[in-house]
């Protein structure tokens, strides 16, 4: 068979294949382009007048912009062109999204305050559209941070709106918020936590506005809670059934921790010349049913009693845990009551 024979059945295949799918319902189609990333998803528009206008009702919107960011990695100067064009393109996708539900929404560029406006708009948009998951990675593609005043601020104010009827029977299906160089205060995220139903995860990275949290109650969801480098962060308490994993890193803090039957994961450390004493104290308590527990900088990795991981800064904290733990499993086993 000639090339161009071959050729003309390798068309004639992929317009059969095309029509075939094409018969397909439109939920499953959507479901299918879903599944694709923004780009890929639009481009199966050219595909047949059928497919022209299903990209814009896809459930998932990542906007990962890895060639961008490659690009500004490798010439900086090119950092607001990109900018602009990111910009642009979140704008012009939006704007033709037709679908009334997202199950996730996420940005992925080196954003800052001088963008608020832009980026107020969209987490409105996908909160409005009733996000499930909802990711805002603004962070500095050096890897560095920048001057607090640079940084994106969520707005105290939209809380007003947030309370509004309509806004908070949207956020009512909001399951994952992940906010990573994004300045925001805990009665922000206090808000999400206590009216957010379904909420599960929550994960702050960088955030100079954050002071203290409060994660109590029995009508709590939130099942993991994950903070990172938020460097003026002075307290959190945690008294709430469902919480199964919190993860810690920053300076050193006052920790409450209370009433976490279902706790299993723990990982607190510290940078240099951290002392973390304050955090330890609180979760003594749970080390008989934790799965996984870290300490400090993770150095080494020792399997202990019934842990599937335990890691920890120095030696000699690592003799007085697994001393503890010992007395502990010993204590336990003979009803002893100990260490309390």
């Amino acid at each position: 068979m000639s090339k161009r024979a071959r050729l003309e059945l390798d068309t004639k295949q992929d317009e059969i294949l095309v029509d075939w799918i094409s018969r397909l319902p439109d939920e499953i189609l959507v479901n299918i382009i879903s599944r694709l990333a923004v780009r890929e998803a639009a481009r199966t528009s050219v595909l047949s007048s059928r497919w022209k206008y299903l990209w814009t009702f896809t459930t998932c919107l990542n906007f990962s912009a890895l060639k961008m960011l490659w690009n500004v990695k490798k010439d900086p100067a090119t950092l607001e062109e990109e900018r602009y064009n990111y910009i642009n393109w979140v704008n012009d996708v939006l704007d033709s999204h037709m679908g009334l539900c997202i199950n996730e929404f996420r940005l992925c560029f080196e954003l800052r305050n001088s963008h608020g406006s832009f980026i107020t708009h969209w987490i409105f948009t996908a909160l409005a559209k009733k996000v499930q998951k909802l990711e805002l990675n603004l962070h500095p593609v050096g890897g560095g941070f920048w001057p607090p005043l640079e940084l994106y601020a969520f707005p105290p104010e939209c809380l007003k709106l947030f309370r509004s009827p309509r806004t908070l029977s949207n956020i009512k299906s909001l399951r994952s918020l992940c906010l990573d160089a994004v300045n925001v205060s805990g009665e922000v995220l206090e808000f999400f936590i206590y009216s957010c139903p379904l909420l599960a995860r929550l994960r702050v990275v960088f955030s100079l506005d954050l002071l203290s949290l409060k994660v109590v109650g029995s009508s709590v969801k939130l099942k993991y809670l994950d903070i990172c480098y938020c460097y003026f962060m002075e307290e959190v308490e945690i008294s709430a059934p469902s919480v199964r994993s919190f993860k810690y890193y920053g300076p050193e803090i006052k920790l409450r921790m209370e009433n976490v039957p279902q706790l299993l994961d723990i990982s607190i450390g510290g940078g240099y010349g951290v002392r973390m004493k304050h955090a330890i104290s609180p979760i003594m308590s749970y080390f008989h049913q934790l799965e996984t527990l870290e300490l400090g900088f993770v150095l080494n990795a020792v399997s202990i009693l019934n842990l599937k991981c335990f890691r920890v800064v120095n030696n000699f904290l690592c003799f007085c845990l697994i001393l503890l733990l010992f007395l502990r499993k010993i204590c336990n086993s003979h009803n002893v009551s100990c260490l309390n």
